[in-house]
């Protein structure tokens, strides 16, 4: 005897482990106008139902179900400087960030991601990213997932706010509308979605060496079992970068001591000396560094050199040219000599 299929849907109300229950009763007369009846009885155990769970992995890391990628745009910057698992971003470097986004199975009659951007108002709290405007994509979406009103769901709407309303794009909202998950009982990359991002570290006095830029992702969705509205923000994903910057130091000392008269004639040696400060932690990249000769001085012809670089005179003025000074590099010294073309003062009595 063959039995049909039955789908069945266990309300959201089960939310704890168990065992389900099915009774059937079979009748049958077989033409002889006398019923008879037996029972069926099939247990199956089933799981506690979360229903809008963990919609976002939050981790860092491309590992499980964690967060796609990072990667930043300048190949100088590890992640050394201070936190481990944060890549170094210098003012200006761009970074590419990815995340995975679990959809729950069901319908999901409003379903939005959220990308917050730190933004920090003062100096020393956090720093600024900048979003890039235009780089924010659906990179795929699982087998399982359809649109609930016929929407493409690798182009969702795509929107940006500034919520500091300090002139900086701080977050980005990419609505989906309604998703469908279709239900096989297990999470794998059908059920999901990987968006990805540009972001970029602004170049302000709010970003200072050390700060941690936080990327926090949540999820808002709708789910039409329970009817709830909720905002994942308990449990964002989230992608931190450390912020890297350049500190140099200058010095300069001459063979002549401080407030010595030269003789007409009379030269002195002159050494301007870059160093990376202790507290360093990027490299530095097109460098200009321009040294006023001493009045009443003139520059020794073929006496300017440099360590690194490219070293010019112009007007007075001696000038060098670094395009990449790199934080392991030693330190860079300018070296020159300049001559008295002035007679001294006559003594005065």
């Amino acid at each position: 005897m063959a039995y049909p299929d039955i789908d069945f849907q266990v309300s959201s109300a089960v939310n704890t482990p168990g065992v389900i229950t099915y009774n059937f009763t079979v009748r049958n007369n077989a033409g002889t106008g006398s019923a008879t009846a037996f029972d069926l009885n099939f247990n199956e155990a089933f799981a506690a139902y979360a229903p809008n769970a963990a919609l976002v992995a939050g981790s860092v890391r491309a590992s499980g179900s964690a967060t796609a990628a990072r990667v930043t745009s300048g190949p100088d910057t590890g992640s050394a400087q201070y936190v481990a698992d944060n890549l170094d971003l210098r003012p200006g470097e761009t970074a590419t960030v990815g995340f995975v986004i679990t959809v729950p199975e069901g319908d999901n009659t409003a379903f939005s991601v959220v990308d917050r951007l730190a933004d920090a108002v003062a100096a020393g709290s956090g720093g600024r990213l900048n979003y890039v405007t235009g780089s924010a994509q659906v990179v795929s979406v699982g087998a399982n997932l359809s649109s609930l009103s016929g929407r493409n769901l690798l182009a969702p709407t795509i929107t940006t706010a500034d919520s500091e309303a300090n002139g900086t794009q701080d977050q980005v909202t990419l609505n989906f509308g309604g998703i469908r998950n279709v239900s096989d009982k297990a999470v794998t990359a059908a059920d999901q979605i990987v968006v990805r991002l540009q972001v970029q570290a602004t170049d302000v006095a709010a970003n200072e060496p050390g700060d941690v830029l936080t990327n926090t992702v949540t999820v808002n969705n709708t789910s039409a079992v329970t009817g709830a509205s909720t905002s994942y923000s308990a449990t964002p994903a989230t992608v931190s970068f450390d912020m890297v910057e350049p500190l140099l130091t200058l010095s300069k000392v001459a063979s002549a001591a401080a407030g010595q008269r030269l003789d007409a004639g009379s030269e002195a040696t002159y050494t301007v000396t870059l160093r990376h400060a202790e507290a360093s932690s990027a490299n530095a990249y097109d460098l200009v560094l321009a040294d006023a000769l001493p009045a009443g001085m003139t520059l020794v012809a073929g006496s300017l050199s440099s360590s690194a670089g490219t070293a010019t005179a112009s007007g007075g003025t001696v000038d060098l040219a670094l395009p990449t000074y790199g934080l392991a590099a030693g330190p860079v010294t300018l070296t020159y000599r300049a001559g008295s073309a002035t007679p001294p003062r006559p003594d005065r009595r």
